[in-house]
């Protein structure tokens, strides 16, 4: 977006620009939307297509290359198909898990095969997922999806359910990814995994419950929704996402709600994803209304990991006893741009309900925390850095009893800050820097973190070497603070669960 924000000094070009950008945007989606279902632009080369339709007995002596005979099992097709084949599954649901190399699951992939559902057995060109659903579900028997070696497969337009993985294992600590795994072996080569518009809804682990990347794997989440994960297993870390051991992940507009018990377990780190001494980068994702009983509501970043956030809207998460209702930060390198921070909750003993950080750097760019509540009342709690300063630029930070704490022997640098409903806007034992700062009411529109007219965010801030907004909207000489640069747009109400 950058090479296209040309419209730095008038606010009234920027906005037609704007208009022209959207028109454009929403017509490259449009064709991104019809490549990605287009035969053409699927198969490559001599790959084969292979058919799957669920229709018991069809699996013996079938190659699933004749449409008009599909096979009855997504596991056949994959067992079947070559390196780089595309299996093509009819809406329907497909159960039935069994044993493989001591593993347990509905499909076991160990091959660079594409699996796409939501066709129908009248029309295998044009997959609709959302109407014509093709479910995975293993029942509360084992995993869903069990993928592992030196592999490129893509996983797209699946519902992944019932998924357990209990007592199967995954890591050393325990069971991991109920709905998906993605691993290698010791001293294997890396999988890279693509999982694209797939639902991963209502599976079970100790460690990730709806998925796991785990052992140097590479995988890549485009638009899926992963949701209520782990609501009945409260000894866990991470209910949506589990990433560990030197992976790579990159989520992109996917959407992580409503994950982690509420039963009250003491060892929950991350409702929504629990990242370990890994490179991970998440591109304008929603992550609201998970639930961590301890600590981390939504994200959780621990122990030497690469994090990179732009344009994620973090909102109504809860971590009950502990801290971090939004985001915990635990000696981790991260960069956050163009982020929010809202409506998150800590229990009555908790700290940090918006953002936690503990000994390391973060920087902050662009990031509106508003209206998190709980525990201690502080928005941003800073504790453990005794070396450099956390740094926040261009920040919004309204509504809270204690906008910033900053603990003993800590430091925080602001520059660009806008205070608003605030009991205080910054307090603590550490040293907190603050250079042009302001006070005054954001003016949100009805969303809760886009700007109006009348928000004294405008033009206050300063070049944070930012070109464009959460939205990709371009940001002028003079930026806005906050996520959002104000192009006048309506937005409708930002729907939050209910606070309980």
């Amino acid at each position: 977006m950058s090479a296209l924000c040309i419209c730095k000094n008038s606010r009234s070009l920027r906005l037609g620009m704007a208009l022209v950008l959207g028109l454009a945007a929403l017509l490259g989606l449009l064709w991104l939307v019809e490549a990605a279902h287009s035969p053409a632009m699927a198969l490559e080369g001599s790959a084969t297509i292979r058919y799957v339709d669920g229709v018991t007995g069809h699996d013996n002596g079938n190659d699933c290359i004749a449409s008009t005979v599909p096979c009855a099992t997504v596991q056949h097709a994959v067992d079947v198909a070559a390196p780089g084949d595309e299996i093509r599954v009819a809406t329907g649901v497909y159960t039935g898990v069994h044993a493989r190399a001591g593993i347990t699951q509905v499909v076991y992939i160990s091959k660079s095969v594409t699996v796409r559902g939501g066709y129908a057995t009248t029309d295998w060109t044009t997959p609709y997922p959302v109407t014509q659903p093709t479910t995975l579900d293993a029942q509360k028997q084992g995993r869903v999806l069990y993928i592992s070696g030196d592999i490129s497969p893509t996983i797209e337009g699946l519902r992944i359910t019932g998924g357990d993985a209990a007592g199967l294992g995954g890591i050393p600590s325990g069971s991991c990814g109920g709905g998906v795994l993605v691993t290698n072996a010791p001293g294997s080569a890396s999988a890279t995994v693509i999982l694209k518009g797939n639902d991963v809804v209502s599976n079970n682990a100790v460690f990730g419950g709806g998925l796991c990347v785990y052992n140097r794997a590479n995988v890549t989440l485009i638009g899926n929704t992963i949701s209520g994960n782990n609501k009945d297993l409260p000894w866990t870390h991470a209910a949506g996402l589990c990433v560990r051991a030197s992976s790579r992940v990159k989520l992109i507009a996917n959407t992580i709600s409503g994950n982690g018990s509420d039963q009250g377990g003491s060892h929950l780190y991350g409702g929504a994803l629990f990242v370990s001494c890994d490179d991970v980068t998440l591109i304008g994702n929603v992550v609201s209304g998970n639930n961590g009983p301890n600590r981390c509501g939504g994200l959780c970043f621990h122990s030497s990991s690469d994090v990179a956030l732009d344009g994620n809207v973090v909102v109504d998460n809860y971590a009950g006893a502990g801290a971090g209702g939004g985001l915990w930060v635990y000696n981790s390198d991260l960069v956050l741009t163009n982020t929010v921070i809202a409506g998150n909750r800590v229990g009555p003993n908790g700290i940090g309900s918006g953002l936690y950080i503990q000994g390391c750097y973060p920087r902050l760019l662009h990031a509106t925390v508003a209206r998190n509540r709980g525990g201690d009342g502080s928005g941003i709690y800073v504790t453990g850095v005794t070396a450099n300063p956390v740094a926040l630029t261009n920040t919004i930070v309204v509504s809270h009893r204690a906008g910033i704490t900053v603990t003993a022997n800590s430091t925080i640098s602001l520059d660009g800050v806008l205070w608003y409903s605030n009991t205080i806007n910054y307090g603590g034992e550490g040293t907190i820097t603050v250079n042009n700062e302001y006070t005054g009411n954001p003016a949100f529109a009805a969303d809760g973190y886009h700007l109006t007219s009348a928000s004294a965010a405008i033009d206050k801030g300063v070049d944070a070497g930012v070109d464009d907004d959460i939205d990709g909207d371009c940001r002028d000489a003079a930026p806005d603070l906050g996520a959002d640069e104000s192009v006048y747009h309506v937005y409708l109400p930002l729907v939050l669960r209910s606070s309980g």
